[in-house]
């Protein structure tokens, strides 16, 4: 990838645009979703959880649940960590998602602090097909939620800063590698080829020379 910037830097101009405006949307994204957050997340109990609206299916509210109780023996402790949040008569489930791969310990020091959301019929739907969890016990749930345990502002104020930085370094790539194409290729793209020297015989002015103008002496002649 270097080696084909540096021989065509136009490349490089549009492979970082791509990228400026990817991060740029990412960056200006998370700005807008970092501004329209309250000052700290609301407070909930589970039962303020179960009576959200179900219409709302699917919409994001930043929340701290005060009194869930964590299925430690439901934690899947993968690149992300899931684990099942419950109430008490277990009428309502949370799967609560965590960043990296930590303990049950761990989660509930966190706290159950993120991003809510109902399942709407699709993300449902997915749910029971992907079968991540064992159910067996929670037969009588009745209303299912997604939690983000690492989105809130700080995790939206840090997409901000990461997104500009990687978006300025992508609209640096085009003058850097333009730099190192005049570098490598000061006579054009095509590299000119080194003069070559022959030592092949010719005729000058009726005697025999080389191509360096030298005289060519015959074996045996008297110098």
């Amino acid at each position: 990838m270097h080696e084909f910037f540096t021989r065509f830097p136009r490349a490089a101009l549009l492979f970082g645009l791509i990228i400026a405006v990817i991060f740029g949307f990412l960056g200006i994204t998370s700005a807008l979703t970092s501004a329209k957050l309250p000052a700290s997340p609301r407070s909930l109990t589970m039962a303020q959880v179960a009576a959200l609206p179900v219409a709302d299916a699917g919409r994001q509210e930043w929340v701290t649940i005060t009194d869930a109780v964590f299925d430690c023996s439901s934690l899947r402790p993968l690149d992300q960590t899931q684990v099942l949040l419950t109430d008490v008569s277990r009428t309502t489930l949370i799967v609560a998602t965590y960043s990296g791969k930590i303990s049950c310990s761990k989660t509930k020091e966190i706290g159950a602090t993120g991003f809510l959301s109902r399942m709407n019929a699709a993300r449902f739907q997915r749910f029971l097909e992907l079968k991540q969890f064992d159910l067996f016990g929670y037969g009588s749930v009745e209303n299912y939620f997604d939690l983000c345990g690492f989105c809130g502002r700080s995790n939206s104020e840090g997409l901000v800063a990461l997104s500009a930085v990687l978006a300025v370094s992508a609209l640096v790539l085009y003058p850097y590698y333009r730099v190192q194409h005049r570098k490598e290729y000061p006579y054009g793209t095509k590299r000119q080829a080194a003069p070559t020297h022959s030592t092949l015989p010719r005729y000058l002015d009726g005697g025999l020379t080389m191509d360096d103008g030298r005289p060519k002496t015959e074996a045996g002649s008297q110098r």
